[in-house]
């Protein structure tokens, strides 16, 4: 299988309290809360006004869901997409970003456990133009995408053109603000730690700095010693 990148292990680490590499944990989570909705008969409802039924409302999957998973975080976000679909009845398909495509090995080892359905979960691994043909295929029912700004455009686009469901989320510049009453200690050692989570490409970290001007200098000096430490 070849060696896993930083990012991998990273999240593979993270996520193993989960799938425990696959172990019994894996039948516990999905067969447990899940099996009772893979059902041979949608679940219905009807609709009643002045105990007369007036409607029925059907519960129908609305079919294959695919997965998009970033190469920073290529378990932990993605899984919980995957989860959801999957608890609406919808079959998935994961594509691993290319620089982690072992990512979701794990997972797939872990529905195996639970005899899970066949075919109710399946990975394809590959390159942009993979997930692109995902994406545009008549097929797909809906999509979930984990990554750059750019590339969550395309999807948009792309989803847009057959007012296609799909879900983004997306990079960004989160402001890391620093008062001028801020404990600097705490401050630097926070702001280091977002810095470098995930060898820098953590999302939720810190794109810009904002330092009050009364403590500028200091908070600058505090970070500089800290991060020799690193």
């Amino acid at each position: 299988m070849g060696s896993r990148s930083a990012a991998e292990a990273t999240d593979i680490g993270a996520v193993r309290e989960l799938c425990d590499m696959a172990g019994g944990i894996g039948k516990k989570i999905f067969t447990r809360d899940l099996s009772k909705l893979f059902v041979d008969h949608p679940a219905e409802k009807h609709v009643m006004v002045d105990d007369e039924q007036v409607a029925t409302l059907q519960w129908i999957a609305r079919g294959p869901a695919v997965v998009i998973c970033p190469s920073n975080g290529p378990v932990l976000s993605s899984l919980v997409q995957a989860g959801m679909a999957m608890q609406a009845g919808c079959p998935i398909i994961i594509k691993p970003s290319p620089w982690s495509p072992h990512s979701f090995n794990v997972v797939a080892d872990a529905l195996t456990a639970a005899d899970l359905p066949s075919g109710l979960v399946q990975i394809v691994q590959g390159s942009a133009h993979v997930g692109r043909t995902l994406v545009e295929s008549p097929l797909t029912k809906t999509v979930c995408f984990t990554g750059a700004v750019a590339a969550g455009l395309k999807v948009a686009e792309t989803c847009a053109r057959s007012l296609k469901p799909y879900v983004l989320e997306l990079g960004g510049s989160n402001p890391f603000v620093v008062m001028a009453d801020a404990d600097l200690d705490a401050a630097a050692s926070a702001l280091l730690e977002g810095l470098i989570t995930v060898n820098g490409t953590y999302c939720c970290g810190p794109g810009r700095v904002f330092v009050h001007a009364e403590v500028h200098n200091p908070f600058l000096d505090i970070v500089g010693n800290k991060m020799k430490d690193i």
